[in-house]
């Protein structure tokens, strides 16, 4: 005979819908139920636990914006300009001491390297470093004076930045600090990354002083020579003015046959008179040129010359010159134009007119040295 088997009611899976309603759940007297079998005020007679979330409802969504710092964050006001100033730099001329303008690819991962800052990760404090940092020099880079390393100081607030031999360079927020290396890596040159990176003006070379012979030495027997040099400026440009001042001495050391001592200059002697000097004699420059005095005559040669001294004398003049640039003076009073040896044109003084100031000493000396006593009386010089 046929055997009744009850309907079982379908099982629920886990990815089935659960009932619209459930009904006869009992509240029992646990977990703070009533005496009596009622659920507390404020909770259904029934519960659903097919409506428990399996995920966070916030699991879906997309996170669009970050939450920045208030408008007080000392770590984004240092940032703030540090990164204005980066974006504008590839709209700066090109400069530097790269020849190409700002096309070669050194020239381009630098621009690449600068605009990329604003987009790196705000991990951290500002001043949270890595390890001490240390760019060797390039194939492009020089040997010594190029060299950097920067080294945390939280004391300051960023990294301490030392150029090659301990040379100190200040102290700089981190990222900033961390653009210069990049760009000393890339480049090699301090001073060009200095002026991209942190828009430090570029330093006006200093005018130096410099010297060219023009003409000899030339020299003659017992004494005679004459040896012409001129002066210009280095780095010179139109509001380039001042005057270029030089300080000479001559010592004669001469005697004759009889192994006395003469004195070049007086009687029947040629020569320079040691009572000339000490001299001090001025050259204007004006708009970066040098002129003869304070004339409108451009200057050609500064000449250092001597007659012969004489026959049958032996000896050595050395006339020893230290010339300066000193750049907008105004020349003091004391130097006059005598129009007469040894300055002739020059304004020249000989009292020490203490100036200072100058770009740098530059020598211009000249040793002469002769026998015409025991030897054929030629001479010979040796000039700096």
């Amino acid at each position: 005979m046929r055997a009744f088997i009850p309907k079982q009611a379908p099982s629920r899976t886990a990815n089935s819908a659960p009932p619209a309603k459930r009904e006869n759940i009992t509240p029992r007297n646990e977990r703070g139920f009533g005496r009596d079998g009622s659920a507390p005020a404020g909770l259904p007679q029934s519960f659903d636990f097919g409506r428990i979330p399996l995920y966070h409802p916030a699991a879906g969504k997309l996170q669009t914006k970050l939450t920045g710092n208030g408008p007080e964050d000392a770590y984004g006001q240092e940032a703030d300009p540090v990164v204005r100033r980066v974006m504008r730099m590839p709209e700066r001329q090109h400069g530097g001491r790269c020849a190409c303008g700002g096309g070669c690819p050194k020239c381009q991962n630098v621009h690449d390297m600068m605009g990329k800052q604003a987009a790196l990760p705000q991990t951290g404090s500002e001043h949270t470093a890595p390890n001490p940092r240390l760019i060797a020099p390039t194939a492009a880079q020089p040997a010594s004076g190029e060299l950097m390393t920067a080294a945390l100081d939280e004391s300051k607030g960023g990294l301490a930045i030392t150029g090659d031999g301990g040379t100190p360079g200040g102290t700089l927020p981190y990222r900033e600090a961390t653009n210069l290396l990049e760009c000393m890596r890339i480049m090699g040159d301090e001073a060009y990354c200095r002026q991209e990176v942190l828009g430090e003006a570029t330093a006006v070379p200093q005018p130096i002083l410099q010297k060219t012979t023009v003409s000899g030495p030339t020299t003659s027997n017992n004494g005679g020579f004459s040896w012409g040099s001129r002066w210009s400026l280095q780095n010179a440009t139109a509001s380039t003015n001042g005057w270029i001042v030089q300080h000479v001495t001559v010592t004669q050391n001469v005697t004759d046959a009889a192994g006395a001592a003469v004195v070049p200059g007086q009687g029947t002697f040629g020569g320079l008179s040691t009572a000339w000097y000490p001299l001090w004699e001025a050259w204007q420059v004006r708009g970066g040129q040098v002129f003869v005095g304070g004339s409108a005559t451009a200057h050609n040669a500064d000449t250092y010359g001597q007659n012969p001294v004489g026959a049958n004398t032996q000896g050595t003049t050395a006339v020893v010159g230290r010339a300066n640039f000193y750049p907008n003076l105004t020349l003091p009073t004391g130097f006059t134009v005598k129009n007469a040896a040894p300055a002739w044109a020059l304004p020249a003084t000989n009292t020490d007119p203490n100036l200072i100031g100058g770009t740098g000493p530059l020598s211009h000396s000249l040793t002469a040295t002769w026998n015409g006593v025991t030897g054929n009386g030629v001479t010979t010089v040796t000039t700096v």
